[in-house]
């Protein structure tokens, strides 16, 4: 990873998310996020703008979502919903760890929210069901928070059945919590009931893609993958997100294009001081990947050169692991996906990295150590290997070891 009458749809139009006609943003008024509906108890005009911010989360545009967050708090100090989205904010849940001092933060505008006490039960319901994840910001326990989460939101979600907005938010709860198959049947079982009835919503399309970005899954995320892109193209990851539905399917061209989209969309919004190179590598990862596929070993190999120009500094510090990440498999997919073993067998590690990514580099030498039947290279790339996971149980996230081992 992801409805009918003419006054109603009159009424959607009264009260939903429309970007162009948001005067008091500064960001570029032609924009596209798609429709989102979220009432709240605030001051009528912060109301586009916080249905805004909550397209932004849909769509993962997490910087973006915070400035607009903050900007509501601002006009409207007593709208203590804005400050459950200023949080939201910092809990990328499909992407990374919350990190402690986002915690902290994230605690600490609960509180805010908390103590401001919002006019409506529902919105009250919002800001506890979030405390699940943020209480007690010292403690571990990563995974029991996701799972708190999870358990809060189903609970808003059975007590306001009415509220789209909570089944989707549970949803992308759900897929958070576990990776398993269980739960993203479950996810688009709730999903799929509103693909249809809000064919413009960012998240219904976004989320079906996530639950679906499995081998056994990814036919039934197709329709969303067709309809994502053109429901929020402001989005660089609404553009790119579909290419995790299309790469599973061979669909190759559709890949492409999907990436060489998100990759616009990320430069424009580079324009805009935003940090948009976490997209660009991720779109390129998907490039060099398809392009391969069909032969293009030149483009393919484009996308290392790219890569090589982006730097570290590009970066906010949640990505930069991601980065090291890209920096080894970039030229260890290339070489592995055009049978160059020696190439692959002489890769190097990078000096910089965390274990677990420099451990990228030694699999890939011990794949092409088997193709040269090198059987002493291979055990040397292998046990290069599981020191890397040695070091990763001991480091400060090992968390991750688990994933090396399987």
């Amino acid at each position: 990873m992801k409805f009918p009458s003419l006054l109603f749809l009159v009424a959607i139009l009264a009260c939903s998310l429309s970007v162009a006609a948001d005067d008091h943003h500064h960001f570029d008024p032609s924009e596209k996020l798609g429709t989102v509906s979220f009432a709240t108890s605030c001051s009528p005009a912060v109301q586009k703008p916080f249905e805004r911010g909550v397209a932004l989360l849909h769509s993962f545009a997490y910087e973006e979502a915070n400035i607009q967050f903050q900007e509501i708090e601002q006009q409207d100090p007593r709208c203590a919903i804005a400050y459950w989205g200023e949080a939201m904010t910092l809990y990328h849940e499909l992407w990374s760890r919350v990190s402690k001092d986002d915690l902290k933060r994230g605690w600490e505008l609960l509180k805010r929210a908390h103590d401001i006490k919002a006019k409506t039960k529902r919105e009250r319901d919002y800001i506890n069901a979030l405390s699940a994840f943020y209480r007690d910001p010292e403690k571990p326990e990563y995974e029991k928070r996701t799972r708190d989460y999870a358990s809060a939101m189903q609970k808003v979600y059975q007590k306001y059945p009415g509220d789209h907005e909570a089944a989707i938010f549970y949803a992308l709860s759900l897929l958070s919590s576990s990776n398993g198959m269980e739960q993203a049947r479950k996810a688009v079982s709730i999903l799929n009931a509103f693909f249809e009835q809000q064919p413009d919503h960012p998240g219904v399309a976004h989320y079906l893609i996530h639950a679906c970005d499995k081998p056994q899954l990814a036919s039934e995320g197709l329709a969303a993958a067709r309809r994502y892109a053109s429901i929020a193209p402001s989005a660089p990851h609404a553009l790119h997100m579909p290419s995790h539905i299309f790469i599973r399917l061979g669909l190759w061209q559709d890949d492409i294009n999907s990436n060489l989209a998100a990759i616009a969309a990320a430069d424009k919004q580079a324009a805009m001081h935003l940090h948009t190179a976490h997209n660009r590598i991720h779109s390129m990862d998907y490039l060099e990947y398809a392009y391969l596929q069909i032969g293009d070993d030149a483009k393919a190999q484009a996308m290392i050169g790219e890569l090589g120009k982006i730097k570290r500094e590009d970066l906010e510090p949640e990505f930069q692991s991601y980065f090291n990440a890209m920096r080894a498999l970039f030229p260890a997919h290339y070489a592995l996906e055009t049978r160059q073993w020696k190439a692959a067998l002489t890769l190097q590690a990078i000096p910089d990295a965390e274990p677990r990514n420099r451990a990228l580099t030694f699999w890939a030498q011990a794949i092409a150590a088997g193709h040269l039947h090198d059987a002493q290279a291979a055990r040397q790339a292998v046990e290069q290997y599981d020191a890397m996971v040695t070091a990763t149980e001991k480091s400060d996230k090992p968390y991750a070891a688990k994933g090396m081992k399987t």
